[in-house]
């Protein structure tokens, strides 16, 4: 989750965006799930959300595809 400065103007319009704010982790992730979360209640499709997040554009390609059908495999360990 590394945003962009012009992202970052654009999710906090009145915030004053500097270079530490910009590395900072907190920042980002905040930042990120922020614009998701805009991105989700806009288009409402997560797939198309995926692909805007990556591009820019409302538009599903194989990055969407691949982040939307991601499944989750757990290893058994032994204890």
């Amino acid at each position: 989750m590394q945003i962009m400065p012009s992202t970052a103007k654009l999710i906090w319009p009145e915030e004053r965006i500097t270079k530490a704010k910009l590395f900072h982790i907190g920042f980002n992730v905040h930042t990120s799930m922020k614009l998701l979360r805009d991105l989700k209640d806009r288009y409402g499709d997560w797939k198309t959300v995926f692909g805007c997040y990556n591009t820019g554009r409302p538009i599903i390609n194989r990055y969407a595809e691949k982040v939307y059908n991601h499944q989750i495999k757990f290893q058994k360990t032994a204890i």
